[in-house]
């Protein structure tokens, strides 16, 4: 996305980031809301705690927020960060690459047309 003059990164993967305590949720919050401020590599939404979806984290992990950062190397300063800056220790999940697969017709598939979906 462009702003102003300059180009605003784009996240390349995605991890989701839950706190190590079950009440620390809103902490989490407030440190990520932070350190976002100035860090425009950061993109940030609130997972729904208690789905089944393993990128949610599921029930056993409990809410979390879904981040999105520039590489792996910016997760690790991430979690360096919340821990420095704001004594936070967080399990943050193995991160996700978005990718698309297209499906092309064939006989053996029986598709019509083709389609893309992002996984």
């Amino acid at each position: 996305p462009k702003y102003g003059d300059s180009f605003l990164p784009k996240s390349v993967l995605y991890a989701s980031v839950h706190p190590m305590e079950s009440d620390g949720f809103e902490e989490l919050c407030r440190a990520v809301e932070k350190l976002a401020l100035n860090d425009m590599g950061l993109e940030v939404a609130k997972d729904a705690g208690g789905a089944s979806s393993s990128e949610v984290g599921g029930p056993f992990l409990g809410p979390g927020l879904r981040i999105g950062f520039q590489g792996l190397l910016h997760v690790e300063v991430f979690r360096q960060r919340l821990l420095d800056e704001f004594d936070l220790d967080a399990i943050v999940t193995p991160p996700k690459v978005p990718y698309a697969i297209t499906h092309l017709p064939s006989p053996s598939n029986n598709l019509k047309e083709e389609y893309t979906e992002i996984v």
